[in-house]
């Protein structure tokens, strides 16, 4: 279940054809009622806002609470990988190279995450698969 919720969100963020609507960043997003009008926001998204909210969720990750060196390199790393691959939110038309990167990319995250960092599912989910803010590790 979560992770179909995962690929939704990026599915909404990649798919969407309308620009957001006065609403750019994860701040503002959080603020919205519902978890619809959350999910219809992030599927009007650009490319850069998508990566501009994931990129502000690891970043309070990081700061609201203490990590290991080891943990802080890999959300580093995410941030970085994030920030390169813009056309992962693409509106357009993917091709399956891009589509075989990110699925990979995904598949590493995950694997690293239980089994090199040995973090919880919950954990790993409420990092990497929700906007929310991380309340507690």
């Amino acid at each position: 279940m979560r992770t179909m919720v995962i690929v939704l969100i990026v599915l909404f963020c990649a798919s969407a054809t309308q620009a957001a609507e006065n609403l750019n960043t994860r701040e503002e997003w959080k603020l919205l009622p519902t978890l619809q009008d959350k999910i219809k926001m992030l599927s009007q998204y650009s490319e850069q806002e998508c990566v501009l909210f994931w990129e502000d969720k690891i970043q309070q990750v990081l700061t609201d609470f203490e990590w290991s060196a080891e943990e802080q390199l890999f959300l580093n790393n995410m941030v970085d990988t994030i920030k390169i691959h813009p056309e992962w939110w693409s509106k357009k038309e993917m091709n399956p190279q891009i589509i075989n990167e990110r699925k990979a990319f995904y598949f590493d995250l995950l694997e690293y995450a239980m089994y090199g960092l040995n973090w919880s599912k919950e954990l790993i989910w409420n990092i990497f698969y929700t906007g929310e803010d991380l309340v507690h590790k």
